[in-house]
């Protein structure tokens, strides 16, 4: 039995690597700071947009499907450099659940709903101001409550 890494996991790695080099270089020093938090919003986007965060999904629901392998070195490299940005409940708790137990009615209301959420969500990580601090953005996000209760109730 080769248990060695695979030539496409340290490609990845590598890649990876590279990648958290260049974007943890300017990252806040005080991990307590707004800036800290702003700065992890940002990594989660760059993060969704390659397509990280969503790796481990079946590719029906836009994730890449990739072994377990490629999601331990994923693991171990944002680990390794304590890297900001990786979403927890939406992305590995939430969504992974509702895809396996969830009926065929929820998994479409899902597809739905996603489309609506993850622009959301896009645009609050691109704002450079915490969640806490948006005082004048209630009609936004009560508008985008909405419309996804509206898909969750049918």
């Amino acid at each position: 039995m080769n248990f060695e890494f695979s030539d496409d996991e340290i490609s990845f790695r590598k890649e990876l690597q590279s990648w958290l080099k260049e974007e943890l270089k300017d990252r806040p020093q005080d991990t307590d700071s707004d800036g800290e938090w702003a700065f992890g919003l940002e990594m989660r986007k760059k993060l969704a947009d390659k397509g990280w965060l969503t790796m481990a999904w079946p590719e029906e629901y836009g994730g890449q499907g990739v072994s377990h392998m490629m999601q331990v070195v994923f693991a171990e490299e944002m680990s390794y450099h304590r890297a900001p940005g990786r979403d927890v409940f939406g992305t590995r708790m939430m969504a992974p659940t509702l895809m396996i137990h969830g009926t065929e009615e929820q998994k479409k209301r899902f597809k739905e709903i996603e489309k609506v959420i993850l622009p959301f969500l896009y645009n609050l990580s691109k704002s450079d101001e915490p969640y806490i601090h948006w005082p004048n953005r209630g009609p936004i996000i009560k508008a985008q409550i909405e419309k996804v209760l509206k898909l969750t109730r049918g």
